[in-house]
């Protein structure tokens, strides 16, 4: 049965959900699965929290998983932290410079979609927008030379180019970037992309073994 957690984090309650799988060994990998932008009401505004999950009796290490923007967000996040082995991003972008062009335009979607309850929010558009631009994982991810990356992205995904990934894979000089004919964004759904993602998950713990 899957665990449910909930915790504060900058002032908001954060939900996340542990699964542990039958096993006789005391101490397991964790993987942290991290959700894109959710496209309306329900579609998820919650995550968890690596620290969260590091601090589990039966987690050992963590690898980080993304989708979308939240492999961005994985990235940015174990730039910032020594508690990550990896990062899996699928379908990532390289920055945030389309919702930076356009903060209205994100501000409303993030309202619509249950992301920012507070109608107040946020106290100072103009910085709150000029944030934006700073959130950068083509940035964050030269900082990680040292680490094991997995970029997946779809060759027809009409959400983030393709492009994207590559620009990601450059900037650390030694991913393993695969790219899926005819895939589109949202890979979750691609079993071709799965399989890639626990086919490298599966050597992650080998190899750290």
């Amino acid at each position: 049965m899957p665990e449910t957690f909930r915790f504060q984090s900058e002032g908001l309650q954060l939900s996340s959900h542990l699964e542990i799988p039958d096993s006789e060994e005391k101490v397991l990998p964790g993987v942290l699965l991290v959700h894109g932008f959710p496209e309306g009401p329900g579609g998820g505004a919650n995550s968890a929290s690596t620290i969260e999950l590091k601090n589990h009796p039966r987690v050992g290490q963590v690898w980080l998983v993304g989708f979308g923007s939240g492999g961005a967000i994985s990235i940015c996040a174990a730039a910032k932290t020594s508690e990550v082995q990896g990062v899996g991003a699928l379908a990532a972008p390289a920055d945030w410079s389309a919702w930076a062009a356009s903060p209205k335009r994100l501000l409303i979607h993030a309202r619509r979609a249950g992301v920012i309850p507070d109608p107040n929010f946020p106290d100072d558009f103009d910085s709150w927008s000029a944030d934006l631009k700073l959130i950068s994982a083509e940035s964050d991810i030269s900082r990680l030379s040292g680490m094991s990356i997995l970029i997946v992205h779809g060759t027809e995904d009409d959400v983030v180019s393709s492009l994207e990934a590559r620009a990601l894979s450059d900037a650390h000089g030694n991913t393993d970037m695969r790219l899926i004919e005819g895939a589109g964004h949202h890979l979750r759904h691609d079993p071709r992309a799965i399989a890639i993602l626990l086919g490298w998950l599966d050597k992650q713990r080998r190899v750290n073994k």
